[in-house]
């Protein structure tokens, strides 16, 4: 089983090294640009054409090199949120929970985490590192920066539960969680009330919390005459947006 974090961290060594070798492609056509240029002095036409060119060519490699640098930034970035939030967790281990990181799941790519409970509860939770504030307009999840509002580049509420759907069938379970938990974001106040869109949708600061009240309720269900508490506990409020 990898460590938290690490695919993402492989995947940021690969795209800084895409990194470099672009913008060295562009120092090296710059170089040869300058070279053949004080060749063709005395032609100046070609020499400008020559010029032109090369510049032209090196900047779209050095725009290129630019671009997954930046990726590379955001895959780290990525990466750190699920090495916070697997430490986080981690002292579940000590009461019994099993914790698996970077599982494969069929179409859906990695589930960042999978939780489960001593009595077998299963929990797939999918870290998002982005930061702001996170709300929702037409039952989809948006970030609010200022007074505007931008969309995910994917439909995070539906990659968290295609993820819970195909580890239940994998695992042949009757259900599985799906849990969106947010590292840095803050969440607008009904994000935050139960369920949203089938969905929890928690900051990293809760996400224990959360887990330790699931794991409470099942115990309180061994006691005597207490099925209706478990399954009071267990009824989450869907909170449409």
């Amino acid at each position: 089983m990898t460590k938290a974090g690490q695919p993402i961290r492989a995947l940021a060594r690969r795209r800084r090294r895409r990194a470099n070798n672009y913008l060295l492609s562009a120092g090296a056509l710059g170089i040869l640009t300058l070279i053949l240029a004080l060749l063709l002095w005395s032609r100046l036409l070609l020499q400008m054409l020559v010029i032109s060119g090369g510049l032209v060519g090196a900047l779209s490699l050095a725009g290129k090199g630019s671009q997954f640098l930046v990726a590379a930034e955001r895959a780290d970035q990525g990466a750190a949120a699920e090495e916070a939030i697997a430490e986080l967790v981690k002292p579940l281990q000590a009461q019994g929970w099993q914790l698996e990181f970077n599982v494969r799941l069929r179409r859906w790519g990695d589930a960042d985490i999978v939780a489960t409970t001593p009595a077998g509860r299963c929990f797939v939770i999918d870290v998002k590192s982005h930061r702001g504030l996170v709300t929702s307009r037409h039952k989809e999840l948006v970030r609010r920066q200022g007074n505007y509002e931008y969309p995910f580049k994917k439909n995070l509420l539906s990659v968290v539960k295609g993820q819970a759907k195909v580890l239940a069938q994998a695992r042949e379970l009757s259900y599985v969680t799906p849990i969106l938990c947010f590292s840095a974001a803050e969440l607008a106040g009904h994000l935050c009330r139960g369920r949203f869109q089938g969905v929890i949708v928690t900051k990293g600061s809760r996400l224990v919390r959360y887990l330790e009240k699931q794991k409470s309720a099942e115990q309180d269900s061994d006691e005597p005459g207490s099925k209706s508490r478990l399954r009071m506990s267990f009824q989450e409020k869907k909170v449409d947006s």
